[in-house]
């Protein structure tokens, strides 16, 4: 995967990206984001086995970046790189439970 970033983005917020908050922290919350990233990122897990990640970041208004891998709002965020063209945007991070009983999060346009 290529990877797609906002204008606001940049050098220096990819760099600190390293140590973003994990967006479970804002769960219900609304955060004002004015830019995004994505990409892809290697990691590796307990056995030493090398994995692949698609990693998703918002920044927000007073510059905190939060960090998810999660499948769905990676996918979101694919649209807010046009919604972010009109200016920063409040994002409801929304906590939803699946079926079997996990709980996921969404993003939700205020």
């Amino acid at each position: 995967m290529e990877k797609i970033k906002t204008k606001g983005f940049t050098a220096k917020d990819e760099f600190n990206s390293a140590a973003a908050t994990p967006i479970k922290v804002a769960k219900n919350s609304v955060i004002k984001v004015t830019d995004i990233m994505i990409k892809e990122k290697k990691t590796s897990d307990d056995n030493g086995e090398e994995k692949t990640d698609v990693v998703g970041y918002l920044k927000t208004e007073d510059g905190t970046i939060y960090a998810t891998i999660s499948g769905a709002v990676v996918e979101q965020m694919l649209s807010l790189v046009d919604i972010l063209a009109d200016g920063a945007q409040n994002i409801l991070v929304v906590a939803k439970t699946s079926a079997k009983g996990r709980e996921y999060l969404m993003l939700e346009l205020q």
